[in-house]
């Protein structure tokens, strides 16, 4: 075995046994679960999301509050992680260490997506080309 298999394998390993890792996917989030402030006043640049709470799945993610919703966006496509939510909308998101249980909700309104887009671009300070035609969802409280 390779070195780079040999350490793929290893960094597999770890990434399955919690928290993600980079772009690696991980497993449930750890830390205390709390109730979801009213305004997201301090989201991160990067935070986890997890998806599929039968089986946990969680992504590093980058994402945006616009007033008391938060936002995450993937590509028109979707990603690894969007039927766990098409099939079960149960989410959590996990900031420094306290994790909060949300909701995942499609935006398909034009104008709230243009809205949040601009958000993204102010944000991250990039060409919104990607999350014009992103599928996005809105995390709102349970």
């Amino acid at each position: 075995m390779t070195r780079f298999a040999l350490l793929t394998a290893c960094l597999l390993v770890v990434a399955g046994c919690g928290e993600p890792l980079y772009t690696i996917p991980g497993g449930q989030l750890a830390g205390p679960e709390g109730e979801a402030p009213a305004q997201w006043s301090q989201v991160p640049d990067t935070f986890q999301l997890e998806t599929r709470p039968a089986e946990p799945y969680s992504i590093n993610i980058w994402g945006v509050a616009m007033g008391d919703d938060l936002y995450v966006a993937t590509s028109p496509e979707g990603a690894n992680w969007t039927p766990y939510i098409e099939a079960d909308p149960r989410v959590r998101v996990r900031f420094d260490e306290e994790v909060y249980p949300l909701r995942a909700v499609l935006v398909d309104d034009a104008d709230e997506h243009a809205r949040v887009m601009a958000v993204y671009e102010e944000k991250y300070g990039i060409g919104t080309d990607w999350v014009a035609t992103s599928m996005m969802f809105r995390l709102e409280r349970p």
